[in-house]
């Protein structure tokens, strides 16, 4: 089984190198890594040139000369992988030296599994643990056991779960992913994941198999600052995130019926359709319980009807974290 690694880099001079060393590194290293490169104005290119002459693998180096943006450029590097597997690679995180024989091990275990992801640690900009995993913030463990129930797909189609920068997937499903779709609020990651979801299997490791590191230049990150807002701005916020969920998915169905993305796999358009109904029909439900929570009154004793009353009538443990969520209602600021 080839490995390729699809590496994007962008006036990433600062934490490059240690993200090359980590794959190289690796317990059982890629056959290949194809590196492009965003037009960068730093040092990334001297790096990247410095690595390809001593790497014990393959090194594919390719140098815009204009920026293309961060999808197109990962587009470019996907589809210049010769690999039946593509690990996906961002410039400024950490490999654990495990991880690619992790993913390894389970393609080859089971063939019908198109994509595996992990858990990661979320770090500061020296790689200092910030006492977080990624998964607390993206794929709690309700959606785990969604995933291990077979119902990826639902869990994908209301948000994405799936970290780029800690995926792999085989590169018999390229031609369905590319080109990217443009989705609200939705970027590579999430694309690929759904649209693999409807050709085979997803598996994830519960274990951080990268060191996730967090600083103020990355272009994309954990959204951390969204866990220190006050309860009626976190609320708020989610609100608006899941109204943007619910346009995505008319865009998906759209997408999906005009590229034909569904021909030669088992799920055909009018189940889709009724997927994606279900899932709008959930999310209006979810942000009726958080305009509800929302509008909790400043005093907290004031609070206590409202959420013995969600309580009562289900919606915490359908829609967020049960008892958990009404005692940080109760209590939060």
């Amino acid at each position: 089984m080839k490995i390729s690694v699809a590496l994007c880099t962008y006036n990433g001079a600062a934490y490059l190198q240690e993200q090359l060393d980590s794959i190289a590194a690796q317990t059982r290293p890629p056959d290949e890594l194809v590196a492009c490169d965003d037009a960068s104005s730093d040092e990334t290119r001297l790096i990247l040139e410095r690595f390809s002459a001593s790497a014990a693998f393959d090194v594919q180096l390719f140098f815009n000369y204009k920026n293309i943006g961060l999808l197109k450029n990962f587009e470019q590097a996907i589809g210049k992988c010769s690999g039946e597997i593509i690990a996906l690679s961002d410039q400024d995180d950490v490999w654990q030296p495990e991880k690619l024989s992790r993913f390894e091990h389970i393609f080859l275990d089971d063939p019908d599994t198109g994509l595996v992801f992990s858990n990661a640690i979320v770090t500061d900009e020296q790689l200092k643990s910030t006492g977080w995993k990624l998964w607390d913030m993206t794929f709690k463990r309700r959606d785990r056991k969604r995933f291990a129930e077979g119902k990826t797909l639902e869990v994908l189609l209301e948000y994405n779960v799936v970290t780029g920068a800690a995926m792999a997937f085989r590169s018999r499903f390229r031609d369905a992913v590319l080109p990217f779709a443009v989705l609200t609020d939705f970027i590579h990651d999430g694309w690929i994941s759904l649209v693999i979801a409807t050709r085979a299997k997803l598996r994830f490791i519960d274990e951080p198999l990268i060191k996730y590191r967090q600083h103020s230049h990355q272009q994309l990150g954990a959204g951390l600052s969204k866990w220190e807002m006050a309860i009626k701005e976190r609320h708020g916020a989610y609100i608006e995130n899941r109204l943007l969920a619910l346009k995505r998915l008319d865009e998906i169905e759209q997408i999906f019926r005009g590229r034909n993305l569904l021909s030669g796999t088992d799920l055909s358009p009018d189940r889709l359709h009724v997927l994606i109904a279900d899932r709008k029909n959930h999310i209006a439900g979810l942000i009726e319980h958080y305009k509800t929570r929302a509008a909790l009154p400043d005093m907290r004793i004031s609070r206590i009807p409202t959420v013995l009353s969600e309580i009562v009538n289900g919606r915490y443990h359908k829609f967020s974290q049960g008892f958990g969520s009404a005692a940080m209602d109760l209590f939060s600021k």
